[in-house]
């Protein structure tokens, strides 16, 4: 994974859980009931070709992993989510919500919501793509990349 696959997600705490390779170097003597939760990314180092080679996943406030390249999963949500039912912590009240209601990008712009594959961010405006970070959503097409996979709602 490259530093700028992500850079634009990580001010909104970019959730991620460990991958099945992190679950399997985990220490199998002692499990662990957080190995399968999401959490987000604290930390990070990058080599000299922009490749995370290590960082940290926070769980919660008293529980993170280290982990190395291949250890964790991103989780983003598809822009197929856009028009359909979402609850974010710490957003609209932890109330039901439809993402594509609260944005202001209008007319012309808005022919992505019926045909999702025509989506591209340069016709958002700045709120709206900030929203849509901070939500989480694959604005940069990541998920089909295979760069980052499904976040479940």
């Amino acid at each position: 994974m490259k530093f700028k696959h992500i850079a634009p997600h990580l001010r909104y705490k970019l959730p991620a859980r460990l991958s099945k390779q992190g679950i399997f170097n985990l220490d199998s003597e002692y499990p662990n009931e957080n190995a399968h939760k999401i959490g987000y990314i604290e930390s990070f180092n990058c080599d000299e070709k922009g490749n995370i080679s290590w960082g940290i996943l926070r769980i919660n406030d008293k529980y993170s992993f280290d982990f190395e390249e291949g250890d964790i999963d991103i989780l983003l949500r598809p822009l197929s989510d856009l028009t359909k039912p979402i609850t974010v912590n710490g957003y609209n009240k932890g109330l039901e919500f439809i993402a594509a209601a609260k944005m202001i990008t209008h007319g012309f712009h808005n022919t992505f919501w019926y045909d999702i594959d025509k989506f591209d961010y340069r016709y958002l405006y700045a709120k709206d793509l900030e929203l849509l970070l901070s939500l989480h959503f694959d604005v940069y097409k990541l998920i089909p990349r295979k760069i980052a996979k499904k976040l479940i709602n």
